[in-house]
């Protein structure tokens, strides 16, 4: 995280750390990240300024904190699944968010889009080592490679985004199954 304090990351100061997420996070689902204070995230979390600058610079340094603990967690899970495919690996994937929907729902009724928008496309690209080999990337030259990954994670972040703005009303197999399938509608083109 750009912008992070570095105090010692023992078992109580990743304790204190996820206090003030936590803390965040609940914040979020009644005011717009611009309306909260540091004032108010220190009292929320039952803690003292000092020991927030000890461990962030900002509210903002929060936030991607809490988002990066929450792609941290569905990485794992992603990468812990038994999964062998696209389509595997993205049922998780959907599975993890909207076992989240509801929390992230109200935050997002005060938060702009963007604010997860940004952060998704960023932490989605860790999953590339992972699903690297399903595809015969070895034939893309090094600029090749690049935009393939944006063209996956970028895509990802908003069909993820746009599940989520409509409620995630399909299921995280039928949203696997919607991306999955992207690869393999290719239509070839008449002679």
């Amino acid at each position: 995280m750009a912008g992070s304090k570095t105090a010692p990351l023992t078992e109580r100061g990743l304790a204190t750390r996820k206090k003030f997420t936590l803390a965040l996070a609940d914040l979020l689902c009644s005011y717009s990240v611009s309306e909260i204070t540091v004032k108010e995230i220190v009292v929320r979390a039952h803690s003292t300024r000092q020991t927030f600058y000890r461990y962030f610079t900002s509210k903002e340094d929060v936030l991607h904190a809490l988002l990066a603990d929450l792609y941290d967690e569905c990485y794992d899970r992603v990468l812990n699944s038994s999964g062998t495919t696209f389509e595997d690996y993205l049922v998780v994937y959907f599975s993890f968010w909207r076992e989240r929907y509801g929390r992230l729902r109200a935050i997002m009724q005060h938060n702009p889009h963007w604010l997860f928008n940004e952060v998704a496309y960023t932490y989605n690209r860790r999953f590339y080592p992972k699903i690297k080999g399903l595809w015969a990337t070895e034939l893309l030259d090094e600029q090749g490679e690049q935009y393939f990954q944006n063209f996956i994670f970028g895509g990802l972040a908003h069909v993820h985004a746009t599940w989520f703005a409509q409620g995630c009303a399909q299921s995280p197999e039928d949203m696997a199954h919607y991306v999955a399938q992207c690869w393999t509608i290719y239509k070839q083109p008449e002679e």
